[in-house]
């Protein structure tokens, strides 16, 4: 119980500090290119779980409008569906 506390306290302190340094549209477009290729292309767990709870303070200080303004949804649907093609090859073949 208590690590889920700290971990909430951590997501509200990086949610602050997302909310509080991207101010300016233009850096939030580039803080969401950066976490999403970070989130599809990283080696790591870790690095990619963290760029998605990034990407989830980046969507709740924003507001949702975000996810169409930024095209979020839609790079996600697109990298799902490539990742499912890829594996249903490697099935096949």
């Amino acid at each position: 119980m208590v690590s889920y506390i700290l971990m909430f306290s951590v997501f509200m302190q990086v949610n602050f500090f997302v909310i509080s340094y991207y101010n300016h549209q233009d850096d939030a477009a580039a803080l969401v290119n950066r976490l999403m290729d970070q989130m599809m292309k990283s080696e790591k767990y870790g690095e990619r779980r963290g760029a998605a709870f990034g990407l989830a303070g980046l969507v709740k200080g924003f507001g949702i409008s975000c996810l169409k303004k930024y095209k979020i949804v839609v790079t996600l649907q697109e990298s799902l569906a490539e990742r499912l093609e890829s594996l249903l090859l490697h099935l096949y073949f």
